[in-house]
């Protein structure tokens, strides 16, 4: 979403860059840090701070501001705060601020820039297309032949998770009516599942997004593949958790799925386990994502 904010203040016709500040034992290298791995190679950007020392770089950003005009300064750690606020004594626990908005409108309002765009933006650079190329073709995976499927959560107990035994009979009916897809997993740490090539840990996480670009589609819980798919046109289907507002991170290609009714704790903004076994992901049945799956295959004519 940085990216889509990034773009629209260059149509604003201001400049954003974004500061990042750590501890003096912890050091922060862009090559291990998400967020600020999208925004590297990004024109869009004029600056990415990471600063050990908070007074030195909150100076440097007076200073500029003193002689740079319509230049936009902001902590890259306070992103989610313009759509969720952390409810006081209850960790990992949220007060949702969307209203039904995208993250990147509420972000834009904080910032104070005009909304032109919600469309993400991620430039590789000719080495990382290079490498990834090979891996494609090493697994014999064409362009626009196969589909991305993100099983896996960054925490394995996240409210996000869609349980396994679904995967595994979404998958079934994927290979049985559409045996021209192939099914791939990008991302680490996931589980094996029979007949999904796995080619992750091969590559850095820009890299990986190669594979994105010149895939047909995608299969995701929310994350970073929803908004990798939307950055490069891509139609995705969308797991969404009703702990969060469903309008929040998607974008209007993507086939959302979610549970809509007899939910009294939906948008409940908790991140710590869910004390209802994460009914709104188990609620979504594989027959539903599968007809999801159908109509993105339909529309967008993905044949």
């Amino acid at each position: 979403m940085l990216t889509a904010v990034a773009d629209n203040a260059r149509r604003d016709g201001k400049k954003i860059s974004f500061y990042y500040l750590t501890s003096r034992k912890k050091k922060v290298q862009t090559k291990k840090h998400s967020k600020l791995e999208l925004l590297s190679n990004n024109p869009d950007v004029a600056e990415i701070l990471i600063e050990s020392r908070p007074r030195f770089c909150l100076r440097r950003i007076y200073r500029s501001l003193s002689f740079k005009r319509n230049y936009i300064y902001f902590p890259l750690r306070r992103f989610t705060r313009s759509y969720m606020q952390p409810i006081k004594g209850q960790k990992n626990h949220f007060n949702l601020l969307s209203n039904g908005k995208h993250g990147i409108k509420k972000f834009c309002e904080k910032a104070g820039i005009s909304i032109r765009s919600l469309q993400p933006k991620i430039f590789l650079r000719q080495e990382e297309i290079d490498k990834a190329d090979a891996i494609l073709r090493e697994n014999k995976l064409q362009d626009k032949t196969y589909i991305i499927v993100e099983t896996g959560t960054l925490l394995p107990d996240s409210n996000k998770a869609w349980p396994e035994e679904y995967w595994e009979s979404l998958f079934y009916k994927i290979k049985k009516f559409y045996p021209q897809f192939k099914l791939v997993q990008i991302s680490p740490g996931q589980k094996s599942f029979f007949g999904v090539t796995d080619i992750s840990g091969k590559t850095s996480f820009r890299e990986s997004l190669r594979f994105v670009q010149q895939s047909a589609a995608t299969i995701t819980t929310e994350g970073a593949l929803v908004h990798a798919s939307a950055a490069f046109h891509k139609p995705s289907v969308v797991l969404v958790s009703r702990c969060m507002d469903p309008g929040l991170s998607t974008y209007p290609r993507h086939q959302q799925v979610f549970v809509n009714n007899g939910l009294h704790c939906a948008g409940c903004g908790a991140f710590t386990e869910c004390d209802h076994d994460r009914r709104c992901m188990r609620g979504i049945s594989a027959d539903r994502v599968f007809k999801a799956v159908e109509k993105m295959i339909k529309v967008n004519n993905i044949y």
